[in-house]
């Protein structure tokens, strides 16, 4: 339900808030890597975790495919993280908990942006990264996927879901 994906969110946040607040990315935010036991959720899997550091240049190929930020499907060099890869994932990962199933589930890179400008939209200032579309598409609207949510919910989930990283809430924000 809506309230139990809530609770489940507001842990999650908190979660990465912790880890932020010690310039510490995730790198890996996906169901898998959430353990639930007893009312409490916990990150898990630190494998790709990384200190995040100015102008630190990693390759672009972590989080899973389906939770992996534009910004890091756009870019073929090194990609400059910020804590804004973890929650795009983690807006991926509260609109899977919503519906049941992945919200956006490319099996390749392409397919990937594809399947992100399907469900977003092509964004103005982006659309010229999306090199292999060649056409401007509106998207469905996440009103109408999530047309169940509450005016909060929705605001969550198209914020997480931002395209541009520096206009995405934080972990604290949400």
């Amino acid at each position: 339900s809506e309230a139990q994906v809530k609770t489940l969110a507001r842990q999650l946040f908190a979660g990465l808030h912790f880890l932020h607040a010690r310039a510490t990315l995730h790198r890996d935010i996906k169901p898998s890597n959430l353990l639930y036991h007893q009312g409490r959720l916990q990150l898990a899997d630190f494998g790709l975790a990384r200190q995040q550091q100015a102008d630190q240049r990693l390759t672009p190929n972590v989080v899973s495919m389906w939770y992996r930020a534009p910004e890091l499907l756009w870019k073929k060099a090194s990609v400059n993280y910020t804590t804004a890869i973890d929650m795009w994932a983690t807006g991926c990962v509260i609109a899977e908990l919503l519906q049941g199933f992945p919200l956006m589930a490319g099996k390749t890179e392409l397919e990937q942006m594809e399947e992100i400008v399907t469900c977003l939209g092509t964004h103005p200032s982006y659309g010229e990264r999306l090199v292999h579309t060649k056409t401007t598409k509106k998207g469905i609207e996440l009103w109408d996927r999530f047309e169940h949510l509450s005016k909060e919910g929705l605001e969550l989930l198209t914020t997480l879901l931002e395209y541009d990283p520096d206009r995405r809430w934080t972990a604290k924000q949400a």
